[in-house]
C-alpha cells in the first residue's frame, strides 16, 4: 500500500486480496504499471458500480420464477 500510495489513494479490495487506486487517465495507469516493482504484479482494470455476479444472480432468479 505504501508503494502504490505514492500514485494515489491506495485501498484494499473487499477481500483484502489486492490493493488498488483510482487514476485520472490511462497514461497515469500506464506509468504505475511500468514503474511497478518486480515483487508486485500490476494490472490495468476498469471499475464497475455493480458486480456482474449480481446481474447473473438476478437473471438466474428470474429464470427460476418462470419454471
Amino acid at each position: 500500500m505504501d508503494w502504490l500510495g505514492q500514485y494515489g489513494e491506495a485501498r484494499l479490495s473487499g477481500s483484502g486480496g489486492c490493493v488498488f487506486a483510482a487514476m485520472d487517465s490511462a497514461e497515469a495507469v500506464d506509468a504505475v504499471v511500468r514503474d511497478c516493482p518486480p515483487r508486485f504484479t500490476a494490472y490495468r482494470a476498469m471499475g464497475v458500480n455493480q458486480s456482474p455476479l449480481l446481474d447473473a444472480l438476478d437473471s438466474y432468479r428470474v429464470g427460476m420464477r418462470k419454471n
